[in-house]
């Protein structure tokens, strides 16, 4: 069996992740900081699944804790070897409206922590696979998410630099999202994603067949697919 920890993965897609994994007979690390109960419930759904899952709740905002949850799920699972870094936040705010603290929460949760969950788990375990979450929004120069947006290019980059330094033994590739429904019925979203050229941004079930496809591939690293309907082609 194989084992993955998911970071954000108590709710929405990190939590869609997970359960399509567990169906895969996979093993969850899952993780997640302030929603433990949601954690709890997206748990209780797993255990359902006949797999083994267990709560890591960390801040990852705490660089020095990094090491310690990924060592932690290393003696929990001897069989550890997908990293899923999902975990992220988004801030609206234009380059002249990012404060510094906008900025350094930006960097520190969507580029410094899967950079140092990374590192650790190439350290701990030796071989597998690295998922980091993009968004689509790397094809761009959107200002109005300055922080945000810039935190996630630098990550793609770093998808491409992990890919080569870590191999043969870790493949590292990304995944950049266009706007995913959870739910069908979010209207003011379902209308944005049918501006894309395919006519929808992204679809959920295609989220969890390319992390699968990823993971199974032997062949493939360093690389960013786009689920999005096409949408980074264009200026929408």
């Amino acid at each position: 069996m194989s084992t993955a920890l998911i970071t954000g993965a108590a709710k929405n897609i990190g939590r869609e992740i997970a359960l399509s994994l567990a169906a895969e007979n996979i093993n969850i690390a899952l993780h997640c900081n302030k929603s433990i109960e949601q954690a709890k419930k997206t748990q209780a759904e797993i255990l359902k699944k006949g797999v083994k899952c267990k709560i890591f709740n960390y801040d990852l905002c705490k660089t020095e804790k990094i090491k310690t949850l990924i060592e932690n799920v290393k003696k929990e699972f001897k069989d550890f070897d997908i990293l899923i870094n999902n975990a992220s936040v988004f801030i609206r705010a234009s380059i002249k409206d990012t404060s510094e603290k906008i900025f350094n929460e930006a960097f520190q949760l969507n580029f410094a922590a899967p950079f140092f969950l990374s590192k650790a788990f190439v350290m701990q375990c030796k071989k597998g696979n690295i998922i980091n979450l993009l968004d689509t929004k790397v094809a761009e120069n959107d200002y109005i998410y300055s922080a945000y947006n810039l935190s996630k290019k630098t990550l793609a980059e770093f998808t491409k630099m992990g890919a080569l330094e870590f191999a043969p033994k870790i493949k590292v590739n990304a995944i950049a999202l266009g706007i995913i429904l959870i739910k069908d019925s979010d209207k003011p979203l379902k209308s944005l994603a049918k501006k894309a050229p395919l006519g929808n941004s992204g679809r959920l079930e295609d989220v969890k067949k390319t992390i699968s496809f990823l993971l199974k591939s032997t062949s493939i690293t360093g690389e960013i697919i786009y689920l999005d309907g096409g949408k980074h082609l264009v200026k929408i």
